[in-house]
Order: C-alpha cells, then sequence, then structure tokens
C-alpha cells in the first residue's frame, strides 16, 4: 500500500509539473527575444530599462536551478545514490593510471567529474582518494611570498603550486602519489624541505627524479623514501646524468638498507646495481614486481644482478632493460638463483652476447616468459648461446618430477626461428604464443618462420617411414598466436594453412592477430610488401585465414561475420574488418 500510494503522489506531482511547465512555455513565447537597450527611444526612462534587465538576469537564474532540479528529478544518473557515483568516480581515476601505465598521474579526470554539475562536484571534493596526485616542481627563484602579479616566465616562487596545495587539501588524510624532480639547482632543497614537511609518513607512491651531479639532490633520497618508510607501496627512481658510479651506488645501497615492510613495486632506472649481497638489504624483502633499466654497461653485471635479486625473495614479475653492452664477463653455468615465487619475465636486450640476463635464474612457477633482442643474431654461434640460455633457464625450472615451468605466454622478438621448435618442445602447456619481427621481414626470416608453421601444424617429432602416424602436436593447448608482421600475402597464407591442419587435428586457434597492413600499398612486381593489386583479392586470402580462426585482429582491427547472414557466415563468406576503439582513441 506504501509504495502504491508513493507512485501515485509522484504520478500526480508530474502532471503538476507537466502543466507548469506548458504556461511557463506559453508565457515565455509571449515575452519574446529582449532588444530593449538604454538608448531606445521607446524606453520610457533608463530606470525601466534597468528593472526590466534586472529582472531577466532573476529569470535567467531560476531557470538554470530549474534545470538543475530537473537532471535531479528525471535523469537516470540522479537516481544513483552518492556512494555508486563515489565508486564510479574512483573507478575512472584508477583506470586513467592503468591506461597510461605510470605511477602518479594528475587530476585531470577529478577535476573534469567536478565540473559537471553541484552534486557532482560535491560528491568528488568529498572523494579524497581523487585528488592525491602532487607534484613538486622547482621553483625558478626563491621567494617567501609570490610576485604580485606572477610573471608567466618565472612562475611561483614556491615548491608546491596552487592546484597541488589545493589537492593536498582535498586529499585530508588520504595517502598521496607525488612526483619529485631534483634538478641540479639550488631549488632542490627547498623542493626537499617542502616535501618533508608536508607529505610526511604519507606517501604511497613515489616518483623521485634525481640529477646526480648535484650532491645535496643525491643525498636527499635516503631521507625522502625513508620520511614515509611506513605506508611506501611504490617507488620509481631515477638516476639523471649519473656522473660518479661510486656515490650513486652507495646512496642504492644506503636505500636498500631502509625497512620499507609496504613496498612491492619498484621501479629503478639508470641505477647502479650493488656490488654484493648483504643481508641487510631489506628494503625489497616485500617487492612483487621489478622493473629495471640500465643505460651503462658500467651499471650491470650478472654478479651484480643476482647480488639485487638475492633480496627479492616475493618477486612475481621481473621486466629487464638492458641496453647497452654490459661490461661482464659470462656467468659460471651452475651459479642460479631460485626465485620460488617468479611468474612473469620481460627481458629486453641489445645483444644476446655474452649471455640473457636471466641465465642464472630459476623459476619453477613461471606463466610468461617475453624476450626481446634489439639487434640481430649475427653467426651460429650466438644463435646457439641464445637458445642454449633459454632452454638451461626451462630445464633449471624445472619441477622435482622433471615437468617444465607452467609457462602459458611466451613472446619471442629475434632472429631464432630456425631454433624456436627447441624452445615450444619443453612448452606443452603454452596457451598464447608471440611472434614480433620487424615489420616487413627478410627472405630469410619468410623462409624460416613458414618452416616453423609447418612444425606447428603437423604431428611433432616426424615419424620415420613405416613406423604408426604420430598424434602428437607442438604446444597442443595453443590458443591464440599473434603473427606480428604486415599481413602481406607471404604472411596470411602460412598462416592460413597452419590454422587449417589444427583445426582439422581438432586443434583450433581460438585467436590469431598480425600487426597491421603495410604503410604503402605497392605490390610485389614494383618491390613492395606483396600486397595484391585490387582489395577483392586480399579480402579473399583474410576471409580464408579468418574461417579456420575464432577471431582474427589486424593492427586496431577485428574481422567480423555480423550482416552477412547465418548460412553465408557458416560458409565462411561475406564479413569485413571492423575497426575496434579503444579508450583515448580519435574519434
Amino acid at each position: 500500500m506504501g509504495a502504491s500510494h508513493q507512485y501515485a503522489e509522484r504520478a500526480a506531482l508530474l502532471s503538476h509539473a507537466i502543466g507548469l511547465c506548458t504556461s511557463l512555455r506559453d508565457t515565455l513565447e509571449r515575452i519574446g527575444p529582449s532588444r530593449l537597450t538604454a538608448s531606445d527611444p521607446l524606453a520610457a526612462d533608463s530606470a525601466s530599462i534597468s528593472k526590466v534587465h534586472e529582472l531577466e538576469s532573476t529569470l535567467h537564474r531560476h531557470l538554470q536551478e530549474l534545470g538543475e532540479r530537473r537532471n535531479e528529478a528525471l535523469s537516470p544518473l540522479s537516481r544513483l545514490p552518492d556512494d555508486i557515483l563515489r565508486i564510479i568516480f574512483r573507478h575512472g581515476h584508477d583506470g586513467q593510471l592503468l591506461e597510461h601505465r605510470i605511477f602518479a598521474l594528475g587530476s585531470g579526470f577529478s577535476r573534469l567529474v567536478s565540473r559537471v554539475s553541484r552534486r557532482w562536484r560535491a560528491i568528488a571534493l568529498d572523494t579524497a582518494s581523487l585528488w592525491t596526485y602532487v607534484r613538486f616542481a622547482n621553483p625558478k627563484y626563491l621567494a617567501d611570498v609570490d610576485s604580485d602579479p606572477i610573471h608567466p616566465w618565472y612562475g611561483s616562487a614556491k615548491a608546491l603550486s596552487n592546484m597541488y596545495t589545493c589537492n593536498l587539501t582535498r586529499s585530508k588524510l588520504a595517502l598521496l602519489n607525488v612526483d619529485m624532480h631534483l634538478p641540479a639547482l639550488p631549488g632542490a632543497q627547498t623542493m626537499v624541505q617542502e616535501y618533508l614537511r608536508t607529505c610526511h609518513d604519507r606517501v604511497a607512491e613515489l616518483v623521485l627524479s634525481v640529477h646526480t651531479s648535484n650532491s645535496d639532490s643525491l643525498n636527499a633520497v635516503v631521507p625522502c623514501v625513508a620520511r614515509t618508510a611506513g605506508v611506501l607501496r611504490r617507488l620509481r627512481l631515477s638516476l639523471v646524468h649519473a656522473m660518479s658510479e661510486t656515490d650513486s651506488r652507495r646512496t642504492v645501497e644506503q636505500l636498500l638498507a631502509v625497512a620499507l615492510p609496504l613496498l612491492e613495486d619498484v621501479e629503478l632506472h639508470s641505477v647502479p646495481l650493488p656490488l654484493n649481497y648483504n643481508p641487510e638489504y631489506t628494503a625489497l624483502l616485500g617487492c612483487r614486481r621489478l622493473h629495471l633499466t640500465i643505460n651503462r654497461g658500467s651499471q650491470f653485471s650478472p654478479a651484480r644482478l643476482l647480488a639485487l635479486l638475492k633480496c627479492t625473495p616475493a618477486l612475481e614479475d621481473l621486466h629487464i632493460m638492458l641496453l647497452p653492452q654490459p661490461d661482464a664477463e659470462p656467468p659460471e653455468v651452475d651459479e642460479r638463483l631460485l626465485l620460488p615465487e617468479l611468474r612473469r619475465i620481460k627481458c629486453t636486450f641489445t645483444s644476446v652476447s655474452p649471455h640473457l640476463p636471466f641465465a642464472q635464474l630459476a623459476a619453477p612457477k613461471l606463466e610468461k616468459l617475453g624476450v626481446d633482442v634489439l639487434s640481430r643474431v649475427q653467426n651460429p654461434g650466438q644463435l646457439e648461446a641464445y637458445v642454449g640460455d633459454i632452454l638451461g633457464f626451462l630445464r633449471a625450472s624445472s619441477g622435482l618430477d622433471g615437468s617444465p615451468p607452467p609457462i602459458r605466454t611466451l613472446a619471442i622478438k629475434g632472429s631464432i626461428m630456425s631454433s624456436l621448435d627447441r624452445i615450444l618442445l619443453l612448452l606443452q602447456d603454452l596457451e598464447a604464443l608471440q611472434i614480433v619481427f620487424e615489420r616487413q621481414w627478410s627472405v630469410g626470416d619468410e623462409a624460416e618462420y613458414v618452416t616453423l608453421l609447418d612444425k606447428l601444424g603437423a604431428p611433432f617429432p616426424p615419424t620415420p617411414p613405416g613406423a604408426p602416424p604420430s598424434t602428437a602436436y607442438l604446444c597442443p593447448h595453443l590458443q591464440a598466436l599473434e603473427s606480428l608482421a604486415w599481413a602481406t600475402t607471404s604472411h596470411i597464407r602460412p598462416l592460413t594453412q597452419l590454422a587449417a591442419k589444427r583445426n582439422a587435428a581438432g586443434l583450433k586457434l581460438a585467436r590469431v592477430k598480425m600487426a597491421d597492413w603495410p604503410g604503402q600499398w605497392m605490390t610485389a612486381t614494383h618491390g613492395g610488401a606483396g600486397m595484391p593489386e585490387v582489395p577483392e583479392e586480399q579480402y579473399v586470402l583474410e576471409r580464408a585465414l579468418a574461417r579456420e580462426v575464432g577471431a582474427l585482429e589486424c593492427g586496431g582491427y577485428r574481422w567480423e561475420w555480423a550482416g552477412a547472414g547465418q548460412a553465408v557466415a557458416e560458409a565462411g563468406e561475406g564479413g569485413c574488418w571492423k575497426r575496434v576503439w579503444r579508450t583515448g582513441d580519435a574519434g
């Protein structure tokens, strides 16, 4: 009865509002547009004109309020409780952070939603977690107060601008995301003092970039981190222009000795690794994700990498970017470090010589392995060393029963197609294989790749004449193949043959992805990328591949049979490419 009464009362109020709107519309039509000015010869006096303008302003303000009340009463979003809107705001803020893959992100999303309506603004301002980003800037000049007016080039004399001071207030007691670059300028000390004053024990994420030519900036690293040691969860440390490896390494070793019990996510850029392992290095005991970028060969050696990784017993995700040729001797074959919780390794480096950076590790729980060599393998000896390191790592990571690690995803970039089957033979649980090429591969790359696809599409190993046919296949659980090269004729045809063979064997590929189409439409007869003369011929090739797989993707497009009709789709006819729009794409 109560609910029925509420519905009846709302219906009556809505009917009454409709009547008022009709009356208001008729009245506004009678008023018409205003063209009265003080110089109008028909005006009685200026006081009358002022009175009319005042009434018009009042009416305009009331109509604005009416629009807000209309939105509150009728908008679907207005029916959402404040708590639900707060969750949506937090999701949008956190989603923007994940989309950009960086630690600290500004308050763009937060400020956007706070300007939609009065209600949204009140909710946004009351949600402390939306205002946790704080950036300390190096002032061009130092003063107790800003110049009046503030000069557009000099800017503020303060390390915290008004916007970030406002963020500090709105964040209340929430943990902060702080971004600070300490340059080789006198203002760096002011930034550190302001940071220590305002962010005491409140920093959950710290992005700290330090110009090491300034000893004061370098000496500030440990105090800045130690001040918030009890709550720090993510740290990104970059040492810029590290001229003195000794001073920088001393700072790193002091930092490793700081107790950081909640630290889980660490990125170190151009940071020299410790010379030796020290049991007092407790900062990374709880670290689960470690990203290392080494820009100078003198900062790295296999022994120093082991010294650092010995400090990370809980590590789950390891990403190494080794850009220079390391000044290192080959590691001892029998020297391996067990990382019992490691699930993911991604390694990017310029050369396979002398050994892969992870060759000394063992990871029995590894699920994802990515290897990216930026230079081509020069000779058979390098190729054998490359493949041998991966095979040795996989065998060392085997379980007590001899089973290989449960790797589900393998991503390879580098010229090892002729030996990749030796690696795949140990990965019988593999579900996703990503092979990355230079967009336009060489004749040798093509021949080696076609040979690899032949091995993936036939029983393996081949049976000798007269023996019963084998039913075993390489990677029998393979679901996704990302063959990241240009979608040319010479690429699509072997992929189609592979997909058809595995489909016939009951091992259908659920997803195949190619990198993109060539940047220029050139045919093979003109020395181009081997594209057909007309798009219809290309569609024939792509349609044949799409018929054999669950999903086909190329660049930012996905093949769809929608609109072709059920019978036509089942016959593998019709279909076309549809753009896959992602967050941030321009329309």
